[in-house]
This record gives structure tokens, sequence and C-alpha cells, in this order.
């Protein structure tokens, strides 16, 4: 996936690292659906988690979604506490739920 920057002359420009090749991820109907619930169930607080899964041929398969213990949450930070990573993880996601994002 380019990298997403703005530029005045250019509102927006993407930038593909030499070194990276665009990745797809692929979720698991059971993960969109437990993202899904999360945003609904906490829409003014911050979480975290990691993304269990496989590389395939294709790029990355998410098949799971793991909440560990959080340290501490508010509307605007959520730690996890350490040692919770689990077995295949393949990435890591958080909320963002007021703090919008910039294109």
């Amino acid at each position: 996936m380019p990298w997403r920057v703005k530029n005045p002359a250019n509102p927006i420009e993407q930038i593909q690292c030499s070194l990276v090749q665009p990745l797809t991820i692929y979720f698991e109907p059971i993960v969109q659906t437990e993202l899904k619930a999360l945003m609904g169930e906490y829409p003014d607080q911050e979480w975290c988690g990691y993304l269990v899964g496989k590389t395939v041929k294709e790029g990355i398969l998410v098949e799971e979604l793991s909440i560990p213990p959080h340290e501490s949450v508010s509307s605007v930070h959520a730690l996890a506490e350490p040692f919770h990573q689990p077995p295949n993880t393949v990435g890591f996601i958080h909320s963002h739920h007021k703090m919008g994002v910039e294109n």
C-alpha cells in the first residue's frame, strides 16, 4: 500500500517504497463482524488489538482478532498490557473514533 502525503502542488501524492511491494490484506468475515461490533460497542473509547493470521500467496489473511487486556483506555488513547501478543500475529489495529483521518 503506498504512503499518502500532502503536497501543496498536488493535494495527495502517492509514494511507493521501492523495497516493499503493494500488499493485499484479506479479512475473514468473522473478523469484519467483530471489528464492526467493537466500533458500535465502544463509540467513544479507544481500543487496540492484534490481527492473527498467515501470509498467503496473494497477501495476508487475517483469521482472528485478539483483543489484549488494556492497561489504560480513554477517548483518545489505548494502551495494551505487555506480553499478550498471540502467536501468528500479522498486524496491529487500533481505533480512531473521533480523531478523524487525513487523506
